[in-house]
């Protein structure tokens, strides 16, 4: 027998209620069930301001502020408005950070359709708010996971907005970790291969979307999920899902 799993989807206009079914047809969401938990980032530690769009190790570059916060509780503030176009993958994030941008219309990180923007290893707790994440790509036909961010480790995602990123699995994000997302937009997102999972995210591990959108993200013409992917628990809450689209 196939269980019905209920969320409430609260939109500009009214209420939505909408049931996912486990294993049907569902361009949105597929598979979704279990419970959430969430990890947090200390305020305390060093502060690194992003004070270059440059793509190099210099000082004041967001390559150099990755490399240096590995305390475990440093902040990284983007202090300059513009686009970061990556020259290669930036590093791994090991060790629990906040990143803050000036805003997701200020701050904008391009993989150039060649590069994921970050890769965040467990135990790292890391926070991300304030920027856009555009043109990211994981093409890796053996290891494609997530277009924007790779994450094993806690992330929370606030403000952001994610377009045109691409992957094998989670065309914006793949997390096999707790992953919590508030206010963000994704658009456009895809999977490179056209039989992945999540158009926009695909996640394996705990998973909270509150308020954000979801439109014209595709899990291509044999993939599942063409807005998330999820089957590792959590709750879907005030959120718009629209043009998304799957075979599955």
């Amino acid at each position: 027998m196939k269980k019905t799993f209920h969320f409430l989807i609260i939109l500009s206009l009214g209420f939505l209620l909408c049931s996912f079914k486990k294993g049907n047809n569902n361009s949105n969401v597929h598979s979704f069930n279990k419970h959430l938990k969430v990890g947090k980032v200390s305020s305390s530690g060093s502060t690194y301001n992003v004070t270059s769009l440059l793509d190099d190790e210099s000082a004041g570059t967001l390559r150099w502020a990755i490399t240096n916060a590995t305390s475990g509780s440093d902040v990284i503030n983007f202090t300059v408005p513009g686009t970061i176009i990556l020259t290669s993958e930036l590093p791994s994030i090991n060790n629990s950070v906040a990143i803050n941008g000036l805003g997701a219309t200020i701050d904008t990180i391009s993989g150039n359709n060649t590069y994921t923007a970050l890769n965040i290893i467990s135990p790292a707790a890391v926070s991300i708010t304030g920027l856009s994440f555009v043109s990211n790509t994981n093409d890796n036909m053996y290891d494609a996971l997530g277009g924007a961010f790779y994450s094993t480790g806690t992330l929370t995602v606030t403000y952001c907005t994610f377009q045109n990123n691409g992957a094998y699995d989670g065309g914006a994000i793949y997390s096999s970790g707790a992953l919590t997302v508030t206010y963000c937009t994704f658009l456009n997102n895809y999977l490179d291969f056209n039989a992945g999972e999540g158009g926009a995210i695909s996640s394996s591990g705990s998973l909270n979307v509150t308020g954000c959108l979801f439109k014209g993200n595709s899990a291509g013409i044999h993939g599942s999920g063409g807005a998330i992917y999820a089957y590792g628990g959590g709750s879907i809450i005030n959120s718009t899902f629209s043009e998304n689209n799957s075979d599955r």
